[in-house]
């Protein structure tokens, strides 16, 4: 018995339909793979960049208690250059977390516009470098403007330690 061309026809569709609809899937699945692992990347830099920064609070505290009554105008310049530092740091991080949420959000209604699969991976695979590349680029910044701020919130303070060692170290050589 043959099969009428029609009922081959109506197969032939219905299998080309499951096969789009498993390739969406797929692609479906791999896009949000990619963008977990952009997640846990940005989580992994963003818990390395608290916790250099929790580092520089604790080198912060301990220099702050070993600094007597006589050296209180320069603790409270230290603590000033500090919080203002701090600030600038917090303002930035943000800054850029707002940036990355706009992105987000445009991306997303891009996503939606996109009228094939390659628009939707072009989309996807641009979102996710510049996620990369943004990240890096203001992690670095956000370690320069720490590293400033300890700079100079640090400097009275190696200042008033040079001033202090050098005399003592000749007296105690002569």
């Amino acid at each position: 018995m043959t099969r009428s061309p029609s009922t081959a026809g109506t197969q032939t569709i219905e299998a080309l339909a499951a096969h789009v609809t498993e390739a969406t899937i797929s692609l479906i699945g791999s896009s949000q793979e990619l963008a977990f692992r952009q997640s846990d990347r940005t989580r992994s830099l963003q818990s390395e960049l608290s916790e250099k920064a929790a580092q520089l609070g604790d080198a912060m505290v301990d220099t702050l208690a070993g600094i007597g009554r006589a050296n209180l105008d320069i603790a409270l310049t230290f603590n000033q250059l500090a919080v203002i530092g701090a600030g600038v740091c917090w303002r930035e991080s943000f800054r850029f977390n707002q940036a990355l949420l706009d992105k987000g959000l445009a991306t997303g209604l891009r996503m939606l516009e996109t009228r094939s699969a390659e628009e939707l991976i072009a989309a996807q695979t641009d979102y996710l470098k510049d996620s990369v590349d943004q990240t890096l680029a203001e992690s670095a910044k956000i370690y320069e403007l720490v590293v400033k701020v300890a700079d100079a919130a640090l400097a009275p303070l190696g200042a008033r330690t040079a001033n202090t060692v050098t005399p003592f170290a000749r007296t105690k050589a002569a």
